[in-house]
């Protein structure tokens, strides 16, 4: 919700080199939302989530995934043009279906619990991120314990037991 000035300020530069490089709000959410989703397709990638049992690969996702959060972690609140939004989400396709194809071995290997939908596991990825960003900004989360309470978070809530 910070304003172009108040960006300025916090990123050390003027208003006016800031807007040199992003004509408006809105262009600089699109271009850090570009960045993110960059990001998250690294982060998949070096998950390596087809390799080694389920349970594992999952976890590694959701470490890499927490490491999103400090930087990347609000803009999923931030509104976007649906056109912009519906590229942005193109581009993350191939990495969202490697975690569900992930889920899916998980369970057929008997890893994971069946009933936890994988939309839902893609969801609570997201969503985990976005409350660990918004605990950091506010001061009632450590970033040291960030990445263990996702992981910890997301391996409970799917492992079969």
């Amino acid at each position: 919700a910070a304003s172009m000035d108040e960006l300025a300020t916090a990123a050390g530069v003027s208003r006016a080199t800031l807007f040199r490089h992003f004509a408006s709000r809105e262009a600089l959410v699109i271009a850090a939302g570009e960045q993110a989703i960059g990001r998250f397709v690294a982060v998949i990638d070096d998950a390596r989530p087809e390799e080694g049992p389920a349970i594992e690969a999952l976890a590694r996702v959701a470490g890499g995934m927490a490491s999103l959060a400090p930087t990347h972690g609000l803009l999923a609140l931030q509104p976007l043009p649906e056109a912009v939004e519906a590229e942005m989400l193109e581009r993350a396709r191939a990495a969202d279906e490697r975690i569900a194809a992930l889920v899916r071995r998980g369970v057929s290997a008997g890893e994971l619990r069946p009933e936890v939908p994988v939309a839902w596991v893609q969801t609570t990825l997201t969503w985990l991120c976005v409350g660990a960003a918004d605990g950091l900004r506010f001061g009632t989360l450590a970033p040291a314990d960030i990445e263990r309470l996702l992981v910890d978070t997301v391996v409970a809530a799917v492992r079969l037991s």
